[in-house]
């Protein structure tokens, strides 16, 4: 959906996925970047946060650096 532009659509999605805990930490990073498409940072932000226990917790450090970045 994002790469389509669908990033409302990608939203909604992921947060009902990521509302189960087990998905959480493997879709933060699909979701924060939805979000951060948005404009939502604080939102991404959230959701990066969520992946920092799972197995890509080096992407979500990554992408927690970049957003740091674009707020300056």
């Amino acid at each position: 959906l994002q790469d389509q532009g669908k990033y409302a659509d990608a939203v909604a999605r992921g947060e009902a996925l990521v509302a189960n805990p087990s998905l959480a930490p493997a879709l933060g990073n699909l979701l924060g970047d939805a979000h951060r498409a948005r404009g939502a940072l604080d939102l991404a932000q959230r959701a990066y946060e969520r992946s920092l226990s799972g197995r890509d917790s080096l992407t979500a450090r990554l992408n927690l650096a970049r957003l740091a970045f674009d707020r300056g």
